[in-house]
């Protein structure tokens, strides 16, 4: 049957297509490490600014429920066991949440952070305060797992490397936020620390359209090469 059906291909059309094969790959390993170095500088920066504000509320909560009166310093340190709650319930289910929202853990990540800012900064009883503490939690703890989980499973080279860079944008965002609270308190429309909680919902929300954005694009992107893959499959085959 291969004598009969397969047809004798010329030796120099061999190794013009291996040669072409070859160049291919290599073209394709060049782009792969330039989108990897952009995908791991976006990384970085993103959380460096979820750093600086999550760490923001809850360093400012406390003092929102002094000044508006609704709670003591004892309710603030309550809103913070609560956003530790929420982060250990999120890492616990955070394996089957990646299962069922998958390439969307980010833009709903930044949406629930979203949510939970503006819930804070129109809050006048602790109850809600605290809520908005659980959700703030939860939602943070799927953003560092999710993003080291990328880097980890994708076709990144220096997984090592590029998890402690992320470790360091964390913490450069962690040491740099009293710098970036006064940045916030100084670009919020409404003078008082309510505000500041609008402001970072606002950017949170900025952060949710984006990411949504470039989630869709992916995804249709990939669709794209799987069917041109699936049509080159079909055409060697035939």
């Amino acid at each position: 049957m291969f004598a009969i059906f397969v047809p004798n291909v010329p030796i120099n059309e061999i190794i013009l297509k291996t040669e072409t094969i070859n160049d291919k790959k290599e073209q394709e390993d060049k782009n792969l490490n330039k989108g990897s170095f952009l995908s791991i500088l976006g990384y970085v920066v993103l959380i460096f600014i979820v750093a600086i504000l999550y760490m923001t509320m809850g360093i400012k909560v406390t003092t929102l429920i002094t000044n508006i009166s609704y709670g003591t310093a004892t309710d603030g340190s309550t809103v913070n066991l609560m956003v530790g709650l929420g982060a250990m319930i999120s890492g616990l289910l955070f394996g089957k949440l990646v299962k069922i929202i998958q390439g969307f853990t980010l833009p709903i990540a930044f949406l629930l952070l979203a949510f939970a800012m503006f819930l804070i900064g129109v809050s006048n009883s602790v109850f809600l305060t605290a809520i908005g503490g659980l959700i703030i939690g939860f939602a943070f703890r799927m953003i560092m797992p999710y993003l080291i989980n990328k880097i980890n499973s994708g076709s990144i080279k220096n997984s090592g490397l590029d998890t402690s860079l992320l470790l360091v944008g964390y913490n450069l965002g962690a040491c740099t936020l009293p710098y970036g609270a006064i940045i916030l308190e100084k670009i919020s429309w409404v003078k008082s620390l309510r505000g500041t909680f609008y402001t970072e919902g606002i950017i949170l929300v900025i952060l949710e359209v984006c990411g949504t954005a470039l989630t869709i694009f992916y995804l249709s992107k990939k669709e794209i090469n799987d069917i041109d893959i699936d049509i080159d499959i079909e055409e060697n085959c035939s």
